[in-house]
């Protein structure tokens, strides 16, 4: 019985799940996730996980691939190494920052001043590939 009450725990798709950085590839650029300062990751309504090394790469994924998002979230990029330190996509805001993988130039932090919206920078991203 325990293993199965682990591996619930293990799939739990309100929780982001821990990343092994230098181990995991981006799902929308193939780079390996190695900055926690920029990672993000998402899960749909059915389960499927996506780790992202940018910002960037994941709204480019979710433009591409319109995927039935339950949760997004986004390492918080003043503390990278805090293995917990996420931000639930409802509670985010983003600041200019160089040095993103993909040269997406944001990073994730708490919602407050000066800071873009998750919309703001959403669209900064997708407008700049144009």
């Amino acid at each position: 019985m325990i293993p199965a009450i682990l591996l619930f725990a293990c799939t739990n798709k309100d929780r982001p799940e821990k990343l092994v950085y230098d181990h995991v590839a981006c799902d929308s650029c193939g780079m390996v996730v190695s900055d926690a300062r920029f990672a993000a990751q998402l899960v749909t309504v059915d389960g499927e996980r996506a780790q992202f090394d940018d910002p960037a790469c994941l709204f480019h994924y979710v433009a591409d691939h319109v995927p039935a998002i339950a949760h997004a979230w986004f390492h918080d990029s003043r503390h990278p190494d805090d293995p917990n330190a996420w931000l639930d996509w409802q509670q985010v805001s983003f600041v200019e920052q160089a040095g993103a993988p993909m040269d997406g130039g944001i990073a994730a932090v708490p919602i407050g001043g000066g800071s873009m919206s998750f919309s703001e920078a959403s669209a900064k991203v997708l407008g700049a590939r144009k």
